[in-house]
């Protein structure tokens, strides 16, 4: 009896034979995965260390008419240097170690390698994701949240109740941007907690402020721009920044050195196999101004 209850009960064959299960080679997975952010971001690869950028912080002056009394507005020439500073974003390291016994891999049914690969990427990719969106810039990339980043902070309306936001704050939010950087991947970034609370807003018509895209099925837009769920952004509660609206291809820069690389070492950890990943990835705010936060009263 205890032997029959070992195997499957429902795995009986026309002849009454008990068959034994089969193992699949599929892994179930139902591991919460984080918002893949980066997406969104300018992304450049380098082959050096680090990447350097030429920053241009003045502005060119008017040109005038040619009826003007004088006949070089412009004279003298301004330095064209003036205002013109430098950036580097350097290639920080991400590693990870996995041991598996030699056991392991010879009796497994599926291809251990490929498994443990795509677990550590997705590792990289939350650990990444989870910089870009709050890191301190300390052998990790600048976070958009980190006050360092200098992103421009707006409370929410006066007219608002302490501790919540209005479909008025999202939109006054959008519109402190310049324009010209909305059409540079302008989007808002959100968790699915204060989204569903978006979801139940109205205007003054009582009309829904979220509307569907017409040309992108399941894409939900904002006064015509389009909504991203982040996970790592912080719920709304007074003194938070939930909601960040931006043009985020001209307001963070990701740097690729090394994308995710696995090297098998069978030798070093005796019994075990090592499973050694590396990457190289560095990130930073390039544009403040391209971006807002939304801070809770």
């Amino acid at each position: 009896m205890t032997e029959r209850k070992a195997l499957s009960a429902f795995s009986f064959g026309a002849n009454q034979f008990i068959l034994s299960p089969e193992m699949s080679n599929t892994v179930i997975s139902c591991v919460f995965d984080e918002t893949h952010v980066t997406g969104l971001m300018n992304n450049v690869s380098t082959s050096a260390g680090s990447l350097k950028f030429l920053v241009d912080n003045a502005r060119m002056q008017e040109s005038a008419w040619s009826c003007d009394v004088n006949c070089f507005a412009n004279n003298p020439q301004a330095d064209l240097a003036q205002g013109l500073g430098e950036m580097e974003i350097k290639a920080e390291t991400l590693r990870h170690i996995v041991c598996a016994s030699s056991d392991l891999i010879q009796d497994a049914s599926f291809n251990i390698e490929s498994w443990v690969l795509q677990k550590v990427s997705q590792g990289f990719r939350a650990t990444i994701n989870a910089a870009v969106v709050a890191g301190d810039g300390f052998q990790k990339p600048m976070g958009i949240l980190n006050p360092a980043a200098r992103v421009p902070i707006y409370e929410t309306s006066a007219a608002t109740a302490p501790g919540l936001l209005t479909w008025q704050d999202l939109i006054s939010l959008k519109w402190a941007v310049p324009v010209q950087y909305h059409s540079q991947g302008g989007a808002y970034l959100l968790n699915q907690r204060t989204f569903a609370q978006i979801l139940t807003m109205s205007d003054a018509n009582s009309r829904p402020i979220m509307i569907a895209s017409p040309t992108e099925s399941g894409q939900m837009l904002i006064n015509g721009s389009p909504v991203v769920i982040a996970t790592m952004m912080p719920d709304v509660l007074p003194g938070s920044t939930p909601v960040a609206f931006g043009g985020w291809k001209a307001a963070y820069t990701v740097v690729t050195r090394k994308a995710t690389t696995m090297l098998i070492d069978p030798y070093s950890s005796g019994f075990c196999t090592q499973f050694r990943f590396e990457a190289r990835v560095g990130g930073a705010v390039t544009c403040p101004s391209a971006a807002a936060l939304l801070r809770i009263r």
